[in-house]
């Protein structure tokens, strides 16, 4: 029974992931899903859907990483530079 609460939960967790826009609180959340579904598949010895689970978490954190990565050397995230001006009124 407890098993399959984790694979609800992260069932959930992955549609919720799968409704944002931002690509790093996509990749965020799904990755919170993916260890829940490697938690699942490996209560339930389902190693199949563990070792799925272990590649997508591994697929996201380089994704999450080279994400921090663009924002330390650009100072904004995905690259994206933004111009803001200062107008007297």
């Amino acid at each position: 029974m407890m098993i399959d609460t984790a694979g609800y939960m992260a069932l959930g967790l992955a549609l919720i992931a799968m409704m944002n826009k931002k690509m790093l609180v996509l990749r965020s959340v799904h990755l919170a899903s993916t260890v829940l579904y490697a938690v699942y598949g490996f209560a339930s010895n389902s190693m199949p859907v563990a070792i799925g689970a272990i590649l997508f978490s591994g697929i996201h954190l380089f994704h999450i990483y080279k994400m921090a990565k663009k924002k330390n050397k650009r100072g904004e995230p995905n690259g994206q530079n933004r111009r803001y001006t200062i107008t007297e009124t």
